[in-house]
């Protein structure tokens, strides 16, 4: 079944908030600590954290491809052995590196994977085409050769939900969004019904997480763990 034309944007899911939860825009509780009573900011905010929770939630069922994209040609900054690439510019959207110990994040434009992700604490321990995270940086390993043109495929965070843009999430999963963001609202004052309203919310989210996390798979292929990748002589967990 398709799910096109429905919850497209911020004002759609509002409306189902409100369904939901059996309120309205006029609820003097909900807009009583507003800056003004046309806000509606604490609305705002928990369908913009009920989004977030959403996405989290869709990333680690296995569905990351669908935020998928690559930076541009990374740059660095300083000279070895503090060499770094700042990823707040090359990627101002940044929410996970699309790689992990064993398949790199970074490439030639060409598909070519380059390097290996190690820990901080192991920095002083590796030399050569090694890179680790630490704050919003991604440092390069002494000795490391990043070759012109690398790029850095990652998944990008969604951006502030807005009335008039289109929510950029799954179809069929986007009713997780307000279901998310219910339960968050159960920890405002303003969200009525009590307990028995509470316990209706928490149904409602365990059936859409059961019901996205079955559609999250897209082929055949079985769910695999990949085995811990040894470095030098030592075995390190993932």
């Amino acid at each position: 079944m398709a799910f096109t034309g429905f919850l497209t944007d911020r004002a759609s899911l509002k409306r189902a908030l409100y369904r939901l939860m059996d309120t309205d825009d006029n609820d003097d509780d909900l807009i009583e600590h507003d800056n003004t009573g046309e806000t509606l900011e604490g609305v705002y905010l928990m369908l913009q954290q009920g989004l977030e929770s959403a996405q989290l939630y869709l990333i680690d069922k296995g569905m990351e491809e669908f935020w998928l994209t690559e930076t541009s040609a990374l740059t660095t900054t300083g000279s070895d052995p503090d060499r770094y690439v700042d990823l707040t510019s090359a990627a101002a959207d940044l929410l996970r590196m699309y790689g992990d110990d064993q398949n790199s994040a970074l490439r030639s434009a060409s598909g070519v994977r380059w390097g290996t992700l190690v820990d901080a604490k192991d920095r002083h321990r590796v030399r050569g085409n090694y890179y680790y995270l630490r704050k919003e940086r991604m440092y390069l390993a002494k000795g490391a050769s990043l070759p012109t043109g690398t790029v850095m495929d990652y998944i990008y965070r969604l951006p502030i939900l807005a009335d008039s843009s289109d929510v950029d999430f799954p179809d069929a999963d986007r009713p997780l969004i307000v279901a998310f963001a219910a339960v968050h609202a159960m920890e405002e004052n303003w969200l009525p019904g009590g307990p028995e309203m509470e316990q209706k919310l928490e149904r409602n989210l365990l059936r859409r997480k059961n019901e996205a996390f079955r559609r999250s798979r897209r082929s055949q292929k079985p769910k695999t763990v990949d085995a811990g990748r040894m470095l030098g002589d030592h075995w390190f967990a993932t």
